[in-house]
């Protein structure tokens, strides 16, 4: 079984879904993310999961009191073969601090307490967009990170 790893342009915006059910969020974040070079676009349910194709840079969820969905949607990421490499970021809102458990058993990657600071998600996510421009691997099978390279016949 092959997985997915993300390959990101340099002539291209990373890709970056949001997840969340209240549309002022997602234009809001959308808006955030697009003037620091980002292409945020909306995850509107947890069936409309990315295909391997279209592997987005990670999802940011909108994770409200009421909506128990979120730790589904990271489990169903992190469960699957072709997006398990996806960062999962949880904006946690007042009154839903419950959710942290749930949420780092279901295999989150970073969680923020509302209220934060947005340049704290930005910064977060410039350096996994950072990692994966150098993390390169090529038809040999070496790995490359920034200066480091792993020749997998030597060793």
């Amino acid at each position: 079984m092959q997985t997915a790893t993300l390959q990101i342009d340099p002539l291209m915006r990373p890709r970056v879904l949001i997840y969340s059910k209240d549309p002022d969020f997602f234009l809001v974040f959308g808006h955030i993310l697009g003037v620091a070079g980002f292409d945020g676009q909306l995850l509107a349910t947890e069936n409309e999961l990315p295909q391997s194709d279209a592997v987005p840079l990670a999802v940011v969820m909108d994770c409200q009191p009421d909506d128990r969905n979120v730790a589904k949607l990271c489990t169903a990421l992190k469960g699957n073969a072709e997006t398990a490499t996806v960062a999962v970021a949880a904006l946690v809102a007042p009154g839903a601090s419950g959710l942290h458990l749930d949420l780092i058993k279901a295999g989150a990657d970073e969680i923020f307490s509302r209220p934060f600071a947005p340049e704290k998600l930005v910064t977060w996510l410039q350096a996994r967009a950072a990692a994966a421009k150098t993390s390169v691997e090529s038809e040999a099978g070496d790995l490359a990170h920034g200066d480091f390279v792993l020749e997998r016949r030597s060793h």
